[in-house]
This record gives C-alpha cells, sequence and structure tokens, in this order.
C-alpha cells in the first residue's frame, strides 16, 4: 500500500481522480485497487475491461483510465490518502483531488505517481517514485 500527505485550504465532499494505465489482468481475473482518506473504509474500484470493448478502445487511445471515488474531507489541515493494488497489473500513473467536479473552470490539486503492484518473495511491491505538485 502506499500513502500520502496534503493538505487543504478546503473541506468538505471531493471527488479523487486516478488515472491508471490501460493494462489487461495479469492472470485474467480483475484489475482493481482500493483507495481512502483519513482511514475511513476503503473503496475498492474495479477498471477491468474486456477485450475489444468501447471502454477498452478509448482507454487505449487515450492512453488512460480514470476512475473516481467520492470522499469527505472534514477538516482543513492535513489528510491521508492509502492507495492498495489489488490486482496485479494495477499501473497508477495520476491523483488528482478535486472540491468541484461539475465546473470546467477550475484548480485542482494533481499528485503525480507511478507505480506497479508487481510483488515479490516478501510480498512487497516496486515503487517506481513519486512527485507531488
Amino acid at each position: 500500500a502506499l500513502s500520502y500527505q496534503f493538505e487543504t485550504r478546503e473541506k468538505g465532499e471531493a471527488t479523487i481522480w486516478v488515472s491508471l494505465l490501460p493494462t489487461h489482468p495479469v492472470n485474467g481475473d480483475d484489475l482493481r485497487y482500493e483507495i481512502s482518506v483519513d482511514g475511513e473504509t476503503p473503496q475498492i474500484v474495479s477498471f477491468k475491461t474486456t477485450g475489444r470493448s468501447e471502454q477498452w478502445k478509448i482507454n487505449v487511445l487515450r492512453n488512460l483510465v480514470l476512475t473516481s471515488t467520492r470522499h469527505i474531507l472534514r477538516d482543513t489541515h492535513t489528510h491521508t490518502i492509502r492507495l492498495k493494488a489489488l490486482d496485479e497489473g494495477v499501473a497508477i500513473d495520476q491523483l488528482m483531488l478535486d472540491f468541484e467536479p461539475t465546473q470546467t473552470d477550475r484548480n485542482i490539486a494533481i499528485i503525480i505517481d507511478i507505480w506497479t503492484y508487481n510483488p515479490n518473495k516478501n510480498g512487497n511491491h516496486k515503487n517506481y517514485g513519486c512527485r507531488f505538485y
């Protein structure tokens, strides 16, 4: 699992957009990750598509899968996002925190991270680095 800390000047309902690389399940199962903020119950997100489906074509042409979850940030302080890949082959590209997902002209906080879930014998994964913006 990966954890990221960030600070906000706003509180309330927010959307976290997660963009992932469009991969296929390694073992033919599912492609899932879980996400939580500030210790809330994790939300499980599946982004598996079937080969050559319309959604698969869209994801491949734009070179990303875009998912979103809603969270309540109860305060304006340091928060922690926790992400955990549940299946092999999950490759996260970006995290975006959005307090106004219906607005078209707005600022969003972007946290960029590239990593894959590739457990070794000890169950650890390889982290390919992260940058915060």
